[in-house]
């Protein structure tokens, strides 16, 4: 077997060890769905049709006209590892409640598109070690 044959075998090695390390319940990405807006605490609205928790990262991305923004309503406090905005038109409606990011990782709003985020009736924390805002966008 020559040395390249021999790297390649590690390599592939290497790589199989790295996926077995991956958690079962590893975070993932939760992307809102519903362009109408809806009720956070419904799978229905998410991809995958999951309700996110504190160790779930979620995007809103629909590309929503900041002329028009959908509304978003928490009707309990919730928690998430991300919270992450790059392009879209949203209202966070807390309904008396908090929505906590708990990420120290930087926080998105409007990067690279435009974005709008309201938020009303309660407390959004983003956590975040740094936050842009309309960095690329307008």
């Amino acid at each position: 077997m020559n040395c390249k044959k021999i790297i390649q075998a590690i390599n592939v090695t290497l790589v199989r060890v790295a996926l077995l390390l991956i958690p079962a319940g590893a975070a993932w990405s939760a992307d809102w769905t519903n362009g109408s807006g809806g009720d956070w605490f419904d799978p229905a609205n998410w991809s995958p049709a999951v309700v996110p928790t504190d160790t779930d990262s979620v995007q809103f991305n629909l590309g929503t006209s900041i002329a028009t923004p959908y509304t978003v309503v928490v009707t309990n406090d919730a928690s998430v590892s991300e919270f992450n905005m790059p392009g879209d038109a949203v209202i966070i409606d807390l309904d008396g409640n908090t929505l906590v990011s708990k990420s120290t990782n930087s926080t998105f709003i409007g990067n690279p598109g435009d974005a709008y985020l309201g938020v009303r009736n309660g407390l959004l924390s983003l956590n975040s070690s740094a936050f842009y805002v309309g960095i690329n966008g307008s």
